[in-house]
């Protein structure tokens, strides 16, 4: 008996031991669970390093955007080069150089000289001109291939002044309604007048004799030289550069040159 009450603190010393163990693996299982579900199934496998960048790189801006699709393809390099140089204005000047039969190219233009006053257009003449190339070089401006002139009358007042001004608003001096008649053909070197592009023959001479035109003189016009006027309607517009004696003489030029004319 005394054998036996001596060996009971054994007995329950080793079941509690057994016990202890027991509980200790089922929290030893936890650590273990826990630790192998974050590795596995948690971010390095299925999260940003594989579905992230790799998606970027392969459908982002470097094989569906600018490079492909935008402007260098469907841009201004080809839409460009398309567009003026072939509907501009080349081909248009190139086919009227080339058209007409032109061999040869002067200067065209047209003068006038009167003595005037703000009432009244005395001796007026009229005359259209044309200077070879070949003189214009030399500066030989004054000898003519082509040379016709015209007298000039005054018919009377002008019948509107309201537009006979500068951009500045500075009014005409004078104005005039005239008439142009009795054309004659001073010279005309080897058929000039009727060879130049403008075609001054003698059907043109005779639409030009008797017309009316309306002419006004403007000081320095814009502060710089001085202009004859020429209206159209009730629109006036710059004609020629122009010079008028008013304080002595009333001489009065101009001279406006049309330029390059090819014959």
């Amino acid at each position: 008996m005394l054998r036996l009450a001596s060996l009971l603190p054994l007995i329950l010393s080793a079941t509690c031991t057994i016990a202890c163990s027991d509980s200790g693996s089922d929290d030893g299982g936890e650590e273990t669970g826990g630790t192998g579900g974050t590795a596995t199934g948690g971010t390095s496998t299925g999260g940003s390093a594989t579905g992230g960048s790799s998606g970027s790189t392969t459908g982002g801006t470097s094989t569906g955007g600018s490079s492909t699709g935008g402007s260098t393809t469907g841009g201004s390099s080809t839409g460009g080069s398309g567009g003026s140089g072939t509907g501009g204005s080349a081909p248009g000047g190139s086919g009227g150089a080339g058209g007409g039969g032109f061999t040869k190219r002067g200067v065209c233009g047209q003068k006038g000289a009167a003595t005037v006053t703000e009432t009244t257009y005395e001796d007026g003449v009229e005359e259209f001109y044309m200077v070879s190339q070949e003189n214009v070089e030399e500066g030989l401006l004054d000898q003519y291939i082509c040379h016709i002139r015209y007298d000039v009358t005054r018919v009377g007042p002008v019948a509107s002044t309201t537009n006979c001004v500068d951009p500045m608003m500075k009014p005409c001096l004078w104005t005039h309604k005239v008439r142009i008649s009795n054309p004659t053909v001073v010279t005309n070197e080897n058929g000039a007048c009727e060879a130049n592009e403008f075609r001054w023959d003698a059907a043109w001479r005779a639409q030009q004799d008797g017309t009316e035109p309306e002419y006004g003189y403007i000081f320095m016009y814009e502060g710089h030289d001085s202009v004859i006027m020429k209206a159209s309607g009730t629109a006036w517009s710059v004609f020629g550069r122009a010079s008028w004696d008013d304080m002595n003489t009333g001489e009065f030029s101009y001279d406006n040159r049309i330029g390059n004319c090819r014959y």
